[in-house]
């Protein structure tokens, strides 16, 4: 919804963390974190190499 109302154009701080919280042979556990949201991604190395199997989100204002 905010993608298709304009919204998260105008950035006042583009900077974004990532941070590897876990490794366990095939599978990883990471995090994004930017001015406004933090993005908790579940991994998965696959033959092609690590994809994104899961994201969840939070708001951070």
């Amino acid at each position: 919804e905010l993608t298709q109302n304009a919204g998260g154009r105008d950035v006042s701080d583009p900077a974004i963390e990532v941070f590897v919280d876990d490794v366990s042979e095939n599978i990883a556990c990471a995090r994004t974190v930017c001015a406004d949201f933090v993005d908790y991604l579940q991994l998965a190395k696959t033959a092609d190499g690590w994809r994104i199997a899961n994201i969840l989100f939070r708001s951070l204002g």
